[in-house]
């Protein structure tokens, strides 16, 4: 009887493990995946006063990458992006740990932060919008929610 319920109660464990999303290794991972959920939420709150983020609840939010994107008609390297009226472009990608070498063969320039304990993460950032008052507006406030809450995550990854 004692066998069979630790048996049942190791199978329920590794059926838990199995059911539950992949763990987050450190608290610099953790730090960096509540940064991407918290802008998530921060947006999605901003929804009514900007019709850009009327598509918000379908950004793609990953541990280490927050992706939104309506209304882009046209990316070229020549003449950069074209939107439709309200379109709009936001990327934040984090890379923990990084160094120099793995931000050379992006596309898109980055920032190499170095926290207190001496490592470094890679940070992509990128707010692009229809070149209007209201683009430029929208843009602003993003990159003061991108701003706030990437200040957040720094300050969570470099406490002891």
């Amino acid at each position: 009887m004692l066998v069979t319920g630790l048996l049942l109660l190791m199978v329920g464990d590794s059926l838990r493990a199995a059911a539950s999303p992949a763990p987050v290794r450190s608290k610099q991972e953790a730090a960096i995946k509540k940064a991407m959920h918290s802008i998530h939420s921060d947006l999605k709150k901003m929804k009514l006063k900007f019709f850009q983020l009327r598509y918000i609840e379908d950004a793609k939010v990953y541990n280490n990458e927050f992706r939104y994107s309506t209304g882009l008609v046209q990316d070229s390297k020549g003449s950069g992006a074209t939107f439709a009226k309200y379109g709009c472009d936001i990327l934040v990608h984090i890379q923990y740990p990084a160094t120099r070498q793995d931000m050379d063969p992006r596309q898109l320039e980055g920032q190499l932060v170095t926290l207190k304990d001496g490592s470094s993460y890679a940070l992509w950032r990128l707010v692009r919008t229809e070149p209007t008052q209201e683009g430029q507006d929208f843009a602003d406030k993003v990159n003061q929610i991108l701003t706030s809450r990437l200040d957040a995550m720094k300050r969570e990854m470099e406490q002891e």
